[in-house]
């Protein structure tokens, strides 16, 4: 979310399977000040498990994650892909400050992570029996070396679970609850003046807004946006797929019905006395007075020949 949109449609590049190349042919429509219009997505490498989180490098390169590989991989600027860690804990989200240092949470290993450019990795914050985390998922450096980070748990969701957005103070081990009350949250960022924190609720269509105070706690939560994502397209694709065999065979027992109903006036219209050949319509009323009299004419003959005399 946080991450440049060239950096993250080569991330999506790294994702996508090679049925998926000939759709590229029609390149981009271009965002202005973003990526130019008809550029064309390049597929880098395959073979990754599960990748998230890409951000963009200051000198042109992107980081991103391997959740389930629990690798953290660099793509450098010429193209070539390396591991920038081995063992990740799970790192999901990530985020680069101006000096170069790379940021990530675990989801696994349940900690807030800073990678120096020497190569040394530092727990800034870490789940306690007093302040336990869940799967932190994504986070955010401040201009002021404070970081926020959603916790929305791991998969699957339970009702009920706590869920939190997070704010760790500088210098502070002990990260501070923005807000408990969104269902999943999940990716977050910054405005660019600082001074507006948005955040992704990922079981419903909301980004929420809040306010950013001077020490880095928030205010004013609202709606920012009401996105509708192809996830919840391809819901609504699934519950109409799941309808559809329930209205056939409703729509084919009521066209059951009105053959019924329509064969039964034609066989009312005949038994009532009409000539064969007259094409009347008969309304329902209508036919089944003809068809009762024709009942009753029928269990007359009947009863009439039961109750005469036996040879």
């Amino acid at each position: 979310m946080k991450a440049s949109l060239g950096g993250a449609l080569m991330a999506a590049a790294l994702a996508l399977p090679v049925w998926a190349l000939p759709v590229w042919a029609q390149g981009t429509a271009g965002i202005p000040g973003v990526i130019a219009a008809g550029t064309m997505p390049e597929l880098v490498q395959e073979t990754f498990v599960f990748t998230e989180g890409p951000v963009a490098a200051p000198d042109g390169g992107l980081y991103f994650t391997d959740v389930r590989a629990e690798k953290i991989y660099r793509l450098d600027a010429a193209g070539k892909i390396s591991v920038l860690v081995e063992r990740s804990g799970g790192a999901n989200g990530l985020s680069v400050n101006r000096d170069g240092e790379v940021f990530w949470v675990e989801g696994a290993g349940k900690r807030v992570v800073k990678w120096s450019r020497d190569g040394a990795m530092t727990a800034l914050a870490a789940s306690t029996d007093t302040r336990p985390f869940l799967a932190p998922n994504d986070l955010m450096p401040d201009a002021k070396g404070g970081i926020y980070f959603t916790d929305p748990g791991p998969r699957p969701v339970v009702a009920g679970r706590p869920t939190w957005v997070f704010y760790l103070p500088p210098g502070s081990q002990q990260p501070v609850v923005l807000d408990d009350q969104v269902a999943r949250p999940n990716g977050l960022t910054l405005t660019t003046d600082g001074k507006t924190l948005i955040v992704a609720d990922t079981i419903g269509i909301t980004l929420f807004a809040y306010d950013v105070q001077p020490d880095g706690t928030v205010r004013n939560k609202r709606t920012f946006a009401a996105v509708r994502d192809n996830r919840a397209r391809a819901g609504e694709r699934r519950r109409r797929h799941r309808d559809r065999p329930r209205q056939s065979a409703v729509r084919h027992h009521r066209d059951r019905r009105a053959g019924v109903r329509r064969r039964r006036r034609l066989s009312r219209h005949h038994q009532g006395g009409a000539p064969a050949g007259q094409r009347r319509v008969l309304r329902a009323g209508q036919a089944d007075a003809l068809h009762h009299r024709a009942r009753r004419s029928v269990q007359g003959r009947d009863a009439g020949a039961g109750s005469g005399p036996t040879g």
